[in-house]
């Protein structure tokens, strides 16, 4: 017959010699970099301006956000019910209408955004969903969480590289440009068309957006409609760089064979909700890139083959 004793005296010494161990939890290792994989949110791969999302979370719901990084992170009213957001009113936003002078928010709501494993808890807008575009269904990522980031785009390899601000370079770039860091995002100083203004970085617009400010630089308020979709600004005029119309990054980098939007109505500047313009991803899909806040660089690290259209100037 087995006894059991001999057992309670090994399971004693093991407790007794057993090395400690303790149950507290390890920190979690130093924030380095974090490569998340772009999804194409609206175009197709050979599209000049295609604009992507990446994976987040709202709240611990996950989601694919449109990568816009200008402005405040923006949720849609359906995507802001099923994350159960507080919404609370918004005299701001409330002060924001459409052509037809109809209230395009429903207010704003304190949301915890993640993004490759960090978290920043920021103040959201909820935008009605018949005013949100394709790619911003569920929501569009803002200036508010990246900033205290480095990031980098490549549109070739769908890739978006989020690390600490304080990262030392580890490539050299092709060219690096000055970045001022303003209220809403990122600006350049830009030459364009002849007139040098502070144009915003804008990767959730396929277009240059020219706001009344441009366009009154251009005089091009007598440009003509085209047919196009209704969106959250109204209808969208638009033309066209060409030729010697170019974008001037810097004394040896610019672009052509743009399109630009006409953001508002100079009739009616009240119902122009974008003050500012910008550059959109006809431009910044021509390069990998990285910002750089505390640097306050913005540095271009390679073209992109696929979208690169040199001026004659560059071909010489």
């Amino acid at each position: 017959m087995k006894t059991v004793a001999p057992i309670l005296v090994v399971v004693l010494a093991v407790g007794v010699f057993a090395p400690f161990r303790s149950t507290a939890a390890l920190p979690p290792p130093p924030f380095r970099e974090k490569v998340l994989s772009m999804k194409i949110a609206d175009g197709d791969p050979e599209d000049p301006g295609r604009v992507f999302s990446v994976p987040v979370s709202c709240n611990q719901f996950g989601a694919d956000f449109e990568i816009g990084c200008y402005g405040a992170t923006r949720v849609s009213s359906s995507f802001a019910k099923r994350c159960n957001l507080q919404i609370d009113p918004d005299r701001v936003l409330d002060r924001m209408h459409d052509p037809q002078n109809k209230p395009m928010f429903d207010g704003s709501a304190m949301a915890t955004i993640g993004i490759g494993g960090q978290e920043r808890t920021v103040r959201v807008s909820v935008m009605k969903d018949e005013y949100c575009q394709k790619p911003e269904k569920e929501g569009l990522l803002g200036f508010d969480v990246v900033k205290d980031f480095q990031w980098e785009i490549d549109p070739v390899a769908l890739t978006f590289t989020l690390r600490p601000a304080t990262t030392l370079p580890a490539k050299k770039p092709l060219y690096i440009l000055p970045l001022r860091l303003g209220e809403d995002g990122y600006y350049l100083k830009v030459r364009i068309r002849n007139v040098t203004q502070d144009l915003a970085l804008m990767p959730g617009s396929s277009f240059i957006q020219a706001g009344l400010s441009l366009q009154r630089a251009w005089d091009l308020n007598s440009g003509e409609k085209v047919k196009v979709d209704v969106n959250r600004f109204g209808d969208v005029r638009t033309t066209w760089l060409n030729g010697n119309d170019v974008v001037e990054l810097a004394r040896y980098l610019k672009e052509t064979d743009l399109p630009v939007a006409l953001m508002g109505d100079p009739k009616k500047p009240q119902f122009s909700t974008m003050l500012d313009s910008g550059l959109g991803q006809c431009v910044l899909n021509r390069y990998v890139y990285c910002v750089e806040p505390r640097r306050q660089q913005f540095r271009i690290m390679a073209r992109t083959p696929a979208t690169t259209r040199p001026t004659d100037s560059q071909k010489k």
